[in-house]
């Protein structure tokens, strides 16, 4: 039962992020996209894929952190892309499962 729950909040999640590339601001464009990233954490806990779900939750933080940003009208400077781009890192590090835990570090590392 577990894995069809999981399919679900898959599919939940897709509905968030495909049309989060659609809004017309970056403010919107955030949200989406940190509601996106609930749904895939939840998905990835309910799969024991531990890496994906410290991915996403970081996606989840890094959106916050960006979108106060854009509301208060600061570009983030180098250091929180690094604070970040560390943090993903030592959460795939700390969530080894396999090769294909690189997958998740791949991809979030190129979504920065």
């Amino acid at each position: 039962m577990l894995f069809w729950i999981a399919q679900i909040l898959g599919v939940f999640t897709f509905v968030f992020y495909i049309p989060s590339f659609q809004m017309k601001t970056k403010e919107k464009l955030l949200i989406m996209q940190v509601i996106s990233n609930v749904f895939a954490t939840a998905q990835y806990v309910l799969l024991s894929a531990f890496t994906g779900a410290v991915q996403n939750l970081l996606g989840v933080a890094r959106g916050v952190v960006f979108y106060f940003f854009k509301k208060r009208g600061f570009a983030p400077n180098i250091a929180v892309f690094i604070i970040f781009e560390a943090a993903i890192v030592f959460g795939a590090v700390l969530t080894w499962d396999n090769i294909l835990s690189l997958l998740h570090l791949v991809g979030m590392s190129a979504n920065l």
